[in-house]
């Protein structure tokens, strides 16, 4: 299989864990969003073996230090 298919499988199983890990406090469309901004920064990488888990951990620690607030919070407050 190539290597943009088995990125994008991924990528889409990522964005599903932290769809429902981050339910209720974040919408769908900001951990798509922060998946989105989070894989563009390995655009460039000659390996892609980790790019998954280092991916996940960037996200994790991006929507966590983003402190809950803002307009992207499925609450609107």
């Amino acid at each position: 299989m190539p290597q943009a298919l088995l990125d994008d499988r991924e990528r889409e199983h990522l964005l599903s864990r932290l769809a429902a890990r981050y339910a209720g406090v974040y919408s769908p469309e900001r951990v798509r969003e922060a998946v989105a901004e989070v894989y563009a920064r390995f655009d460039g990488a000659k390996v892609h073996t980790y790019v998954p888990l280092l991916a996940e951990r960037a996200v994790r620690e991006l929507l966590e230090t983003s402190g809950g607030t803002g307009p992207d919070l499925v609450t609107g407050g």
